[in-house]
């Protein structure tokens, strides 16, 4: 029995390259183990649950080829808005942009 899928985290992502490519085989082999069906072909039905999986892990960008998906993640650091929440610290996105000098 080949491993299983993992869905790609936007929290492995760099700030300096927030883009993803997922190959075909492996949005096809997600949602099969997701759903528990043998699909062979990517179909609108796959493209709109793996867009609407990666939007709920926070995945800004979600682009179909015929290749497979490209993910983008936001560019302000979602580890670092976490824990300026944690530590009650209010930073507005505007000034979180200016210290990244954005």
């Amino acid at each position: 029995m080949p491993p299983p899928f993992v869905f790609p985290s936007p929290d492995n992502m760099s700030i300096n390259d927030p883009h993803l490519f997922v190959h075909r085989t492996k949005v096809i082999g997600l949602f099969n183990q997701a759903k528990g069906m043998q699909r062979v072909r990517m179909s609108s039905e796959i493209e709109t649950w793996f867009d609407q999986t990666a939007r709920s892990m926070s995945w800004v960008d979600v682009r179909f080829s015929s290749d497979g998906c490209t993910l983008t993640c936001s560019l302000i650091h979602e580890r670092e808005a976490r824990s300026q929440q944690n530590t009650g610290n209010v930073v507005s996105l505007e000034q979180q942009a200016r210290r990244f000098g954005k």
